[in-house]
């Protein structure tokens, strides 16, 4: 049992770290909206609510050092919201530091939970503190006299607008019920009681159930009364003064003026999580547990007269709720999505299960057809639609929106341009493109590279585009979407371009290519060689740039995803580099072909059609080979010569026509197996080097098969000739598709 309640503890206290950084990284894209506009109150509260939120999570774990730091950045917050202090560049600043100090000091103790401040990190936590407090003083004596100005303007439009001093009080109306007496209370003891907890400024007795007095009863009781009253209590301390009696009588509560605000900033500050409008309005004291109680039975009574009301609408008519506080609570749960938190390991395992599910399926259905049983076959054919489905619907819990990821992208802009005093707008496009959360993982640190790079060496310095015509404000894009079963990202500015003469010049200073060579390739195969590590032309080293790293990691990345990365680029009107990059890294839909004794798959989505061919029709020159598809010369490789693959052929030969990018080339093979489901497995580091294959899987049967890298062997079909073939490691390791 202890070993359990030890384990239970260790995932809410990682479920605290994870929810932290979530509330950063909202925090971060708040800061940035404030950028925008200063007077952006829901961002505001946005900012506000994740310092709140680690403030009051950190001390429940005991994190004092996260708490007491973030309590001071809440207390700046606290000084913007109420007007004391208003959002500028110098406080945006500020507030950057301390929540990348938050992030900082979340990731150590994530990583040594028993651990106090490493050091250098007290010595930092206390100057931002420092910090935070003098400016809040400073400010604060700034705007003293012109808040007191207001206020006392305020107090003044409420005195002419006729609205009392009441409406600073609690208002209580109550109702006794008849055997009130025949129980033995006397109601005066309940008023006598609630006047010692604070003021009653108005009382008013009602008499509007009395009866005729022919009729009454002196042992019923018929009082009522109409109670405003001042005090520093909570509904349910008032309601807690009348509880011996209130089965028997009636009582709503109204809070102050003040408190419905109090209220309703309350609901906003809440965690967005599923809560039924009950629920809600009890967590924030505004609704009693014994009024919620009450406005459900009347709900349950009502259904049975087919009335069906809402339990929101009998706790505003009832008087149990201020339809302002309930109209919060409704925006407040309309804005909450019924998510679930689950283990990336989990989703991991679930993945690969449904893989296995997929083979084994495969080999089923490859007996089925051995067997050549109808029935069998109907059944296979059924359960195949259901992997598939199931198939699906996995994939689909793994797609996150890419936006949701790239927003961080945001910051490196924000930081980059103030840096070098450029400005610079950061556009994102297609945010709720979904992509495997795997993929985005990995593509973010590439991403990042690139547009750092279209910061530093693209966007131009204001006056300097203003010179050349352009507005002041430079531009970076993000654009994803989808194409084909490939997810696209193009990142795209509006900046001075890539500078032909200077790469050339670079390549040739790095003995790469001749001043010749480099003359007679055109720019997308010169702009290539940016991506070689150590490539730069970058006249001075930063700590952005100039060290020749970056780009070749960004090619590196997307090979290893089975990616592509190309670049176009107009001298002095800007760059975009282009990433198209597999929807998902676990399961595709192949086509399968056989050549000689050897199976391999191809991706279908990039597979157009498949045909018998003629290859002593086919045409063959010095410079490639060449089928005429109606009219359509498409270059072609022959899967036998190619992979060196002997055995004999059984006289026939198909050709199949892959395009990827809008380029197309023939694949020829000695047979076309069908498609097939396939999971795909990374090949081991002996077969690292091997650039053709993307991959591999294993057959119905158990047997295994490669999965052909369909891109890189177009690009070879497509090229000059056959010695394209032979390239350099280095050259293997950098080729830009």
């Amino acid at each position: 049992m202890a070993g359990g309640k030890k384990h239970s503890y260790e995932e809410i206290v990682n479920t605290f770290f994870t929810e932290s950084r979530e509330r950063l990284e909202d925090m971060e894209a708040s800061l940035l909206a404030l950028e925008k506009n200063g007077d952006d109150e829901e961002s505001l509260n946005s900012v506000f609510r994740a310092a709140h939120t680690i403030k009051g999570s950190a001390g429940m774990f005991g994190f004092d050092d996260i708490g007491k730091f973030a309590h001071s950045v809440e207390n700046l917050l606290g000084d913007m919201r109420n007007g004391i202090l208003s959002f500028d560049h110098e406080i945006g600043a500020l507030l950057f530091e301390c929540h990348d100090f938050m992030l900082k000091i979340i990731n150590f103790f994530d990583a040594n939970r028993q651990a106090k401040f490493a050091k250098g990190m007290l010595e930092q936590s206390l100057a931002l503190q420092e910090r935070l407090a003098s400016y809040q003083e400073h400010r604060r004596y700034e705007t003293t006299a012109k808040g007191s100005a207001e206020e006392a303007v305020k107090k003044e439009e409420d005195r002419s607008s006729g609205m009392s001093v009441d409406s600073l009080s609690w208002h209580i109306s109550l109702r006794f019920g008849r055997n009130t007496f025949k129980n033995g209370f006397d109601p005066q003891s309940f008023i006598s009681y609630l006047g010692g907890m604070g003021n009653i400024v108005d009382l008013r007795a009602i008499y509007d159930a009395l009866p005729p007095l022919e009729e009454a009863d002196p042992q019923d009781c018929f009082l009522g009364f109409e109670i405003n009253f001042m005090g520093d209590v909570t509904k349910q301390q008032l309601e807690d003064v009348f509880d011996f009696v209130k089965d028997d009588c009636k009582i709503r509560i109204l809070p102050p003026r003040s408190d419905i605000a109090e209220y309703v900033r309350l609901i906003d500050e809440l965690p967005e999580s599923s809560m039924t409008i009950g629920k809600i309005l009890h967590e924030i004291g505004s609704l009693t547990g014994d009024e919620l109680d009450e406005a459900l039975s009347m709900q349950s009574e009502g259904r049975l007269k087919n009335e069906g009301r809402l339990v929101g609408e009998i706790l505003v008519e009832e008087g149990m709720v201020h339809k302002p506080v309930l109209d919060e609570a409704l925006r407040k749960q309309s804005k909450v999505k019924k998510t679930m938190r689950v283990d990336t390991e989990k989703l991991d395992l679930l993945i690969n299960q449904v893989g296995e599910l997929v083979i084994l399926t495969s080999n089923i259905k490859q007996i089925a057809s051995e067997l050549q049983s109808r029935e069998l076959e109907d059944s296979v054919s059924s359960l195949t639609m259901m992997v598939e489905n199931l198939r699906n619907s996995s994939m689909n819990v793994r797609m996150v929106q890419a936006g949701d990821s790239f927003r961080r992208l945001e910051r490196v802009v924000h930081d980059l341009s103030r840096e070098q005093g450029k400005e610079i707008d950061l556009v994102l496009r297609g945010g709720e493109t979904e992509v495997d959360k795997t993929l985005v993982e990995k593509i973010i640190d590439p991403l990042m590279h690139i547009v750092r790079n279209a910061v530093d060496h693209g966007i131009e310095t204001p006056d300097r585009r203003v010179a050349a015509g352009k507005p002041p404000r430079g531009k970076v894009s993000v654009t994803v979407f989808s194409e084909a079963g490939n997810v696209i990202i193009e990142v795209s500015d509006d900046g001075s371009g890539l500078n032909r003469e200077k790469i050339l010049s670079k390549a040739v200073e790095r003995e790469l290519i001749s001043h010749e060579e480099g003359e007679r390739l055109s720019d997308n195969d010169l702009f290539k060689y940016i991506f070689m590590p150590g490539f730069s032309t970058a006249g001075t080293v930063t700590n952005v740039s100039g060290r020749g790293v970056g780009m070749d990691v960004v090619l590196k990345n997307v090979n290893s995803l089975r990616g592509t990365v190309s670049i176009q680029s107009s001298e002095g009107q800007g760059a975009t580099v282009r990433l198209r990059l597999p929807l998902t890294l676990v399961i595709i839909d192949g086509f399968m072909v056989m050549s000689g004794q050897e199976i391999y798959l191809l991706p279908l989505s990039m597979v157009t059609e498949c045909a018998e061919i003629n290859i002593d029709e086919a045409m063959k020159g010095q410079n490639g080979n060449f089928i005429d598809l109606r009219g359509e010369l498409v270059p072609y490789i022959r899967l036998r010569d190619f992979f060196k693959i002997t055995g004999e052929t059984n006289g026939k030969e198909f050709v199949v026509i892959a395009e990827y990018f809008g380029k197309k080339a023939g694949i020829v093979i000695d047979k076309p197996l069908g498609e097939m489901q396939t999971v795909i497995k990374p090949l081991g580091a002996l077969f690292s080097g091997i650039k053709w294959l993307s991959g591999a899987t294993i057959l119905g049967g158990g047997e295994p098969a490669l999965i052909l890298d369909i891109p890189r062997l177009i690009q070879y079909a497509r090229a000059a000739g056959p010695d394209s073939m032979r390239m350099t490691s280095e050259e293997n390791q950098s080729t830009c598709h």
